[in-house]
């Protein structure tokens, strides 16, 4: 199950802090923070209670210059209980959690475990611009992030932190520790899976969310308070129970492994992607689901995994004989059923590359806008789909019983 009203939370793409060996006495790390970065690591894994000193200095601006250039301090206001444009920071990334205000300097006290994590208080913050550097003292642990290549070697049973990070070109998993530990010589092929996936969700798309910065998955069951198992945005949320089963559940680092099931991490990916400029083409929950399903399918099939055989079609006679675009709307999979009938008649994957880029170059003001009406948001979609198609889709649309100007 997967709720969508968060898409401007967690990437990275910056370089890692420089971050000593544990030792005696405080650790310090000196971290940049771009505008533009959807949290950064602090390199610091602190412990329920643990007390961090930040100090921070520079200057960025948010919207595109539409506001003043501000410090860390931010900007007078309040945007969810901190001052816009403020440096603030977040412990584990959880769901639900409230943002830690920092500013240009003071204390915080970590309200659990997990890694420490900064960004600018703002959304959408690839229009950004700017740098903020940031001091911070604590007597806490320091967690690395380690890339692809390295993990096998790294000496993981000396790290003290609970949380790890491994990065990849296209994703950080953040994950426990001891899975890690577990499964280090895996972890290479099961990050080059997944920066595979990225790469075949941007060849379908032919753009990338979040400015093309990596994206983030971590482990939060704080989602279970919204009844999903996973949850898209970035970060991408996992809860603990999807991360090492057995064949076929879910493991997140044997993903390579085609005796497991990739379908959730793949398919939370490729929101991201269909949400990349606000993804107007997308009308109702089932639907919402069902793109995402459609770059799943394509992805996967592309890369020869089982899982790519789904149709979603069981109840598609039933549905065109009686159903209704209230029953089409709720659906997450007969929508995928209809999408894919729209492959088959037009030829196949590259007609909906190709709308995906027509709709990518279009200006801001041809998009519909997301309050339209359901009909008035199908009509674009038909239009599109009619200009770089070589059949009219209006029949087709018209049987799943979809509402059209």
């Amino acid at each position: 199950m997967t709720r969508l009203t968060l898409l401007f939370l967690a990437a990275c793409t910056h370089e890692p802090p420089d971050v000593p060996s544990p030792a005696d006495g405080p650790l310090t790390t000196e971290v940049d923070v771009p505008a533009t970065a959807y949290w950064v690591n602090a390199g610091m894994y602190l412990r329920t209670g643990d007390v961090v000193q930040v100090q921070a200095e520079g200057a960025w601006t948010m919207w595109d210059g539409a506001y003043p250039t501000t410090g860390p301090e931010g900007m007078e206001g309040d945007l969810d209980g901190c001052p816009p444009g403020s440096l603030v920071g977040s412990v584990g990334l959880h769901w639900g959690d409230d943002v830690l205000c920092l500013g240009a300097g003071g204390e915080l006290t970590a309200p659990r475990d997990g890694i420490l994590y900064l960004k600018a208080h703002d959304y959408g913050l690839e229009d950004n611009a700017g740098t903020v550097r940031a001091t911070l003292t604590g007597e806490v642990a320091s967690t690395p992030t380690v890339a692809a290549d390295d993990v096998a070697d790294h000496p993981w049973h000396l790290e003290t932190a609970g949380t790890v990070e491994l990065q990849a070109d296209h994703v950080v998993l953040s994950l426990p520790r001891d899975l890690v530990l577990a499964h280090a010589d895996e972890a290479a092929d099961a990050l080059a899976t997944f920066d595979a996936w990225w790469e075949q969700h941007r060849q379908f798309s032919g753009t990338a969310p979040y400015g093309g910065q990596a994206i983030r998955y971590v482990v939060d069951d704080q989602i279970r308070d919204l009844g999903a198992w996973m949850l898209s945005g970035n970060p991408i949320r996992l809860d603990s129970r999807s991360i090492a089963g057995d064949p076929p559940d879910a493991h997140i680092l044997r993903a390579h492994d085609p005796a497991h099931s990739v379908w959730g991490y793949a398919h939370e990916m490729a929101h991201d992607f269909s949400f990349a400029r606000g993804g107007a083409f997308m009308i109702g929950e089932g639907p919402i689901e069902a793109w995402a399903n459609l770059w799943t399918v394509s992805t996967l099939e592309a890369m020869g995994h089982p899982e790519a055989d789904r149709s979603g079609c069981d109840d598609r006679e039933a549905h065109l004989a009686d159903g209704t675009w209230d029953d089409l709307k709720a659906d997450p999979w007969l929508p995928l059923c209809m999408l894919m009938e729209i492959r088959d008649a037009q030829g196949g994957w590259d007609f909906y590359r190709d709308f995906f880029r027509a709709y990518a170059d279009l200006p801001p003001e041809d998009l519909p806008a997301m309050d339209a009406s359901d009909a008035a948001r199908w009509g674009f979609v038909r239009d599109l789909m009619n200009e770089v198609g070589s059949d009219d889709v209006t029949p087709v649309l018209q049987a799943w019983h979809v509402p059209l100007p």
